[in-house]
């Protein structure tokens, strides 16, 4: 999810013209488009231990998936929040792009 709510926030003026009631559209300093990104990051950053903890996958799965991989995409979820910019809503778009193929 978190890179519908990044590309919501790029294109939230177009989203607006078009008459689509999006989240970033009735939110226009950020706050909740901030938070439902990192919201949604948190819940992807426990599948890794949760599926180790219930021993569905290996305990490198939570270290690759759960600690690397999304320790960079809380990072990137972290700096959109601190500078909400086009700018780094895209690199929230990107790491989601190459996160679920990573994990898998």
């Amino acid at each position: 999810f978190p890179h519908f709510f990044a590309l919501n926030w790029m294109y939230r003026a177009d989203y607006k013209r078009g008459g689509f009631a999006m989240v970033a559209v009735n939110d226009p300093n950020g706050d909740r488009t901030a938070g439902l990104i990192k919201r949604y990051g948190l819940y992807l950053a426990s599948v890794p231990f949760v599926s180790t903890a219930f021993e569905v996958t290996s305990p490198m799965f939570a270290v690759d998936g759960g600690i690397l991989l999304n320790g960079y995409a809380l990072y990137v979820a972290s700096k959109f929040d601190k500078e909400r910019t086009n700018a780094n809503a895209r690199k929230v778009f990107l790491t989601s792009l190459w996160y679920l193929p990573c994990v898998r």
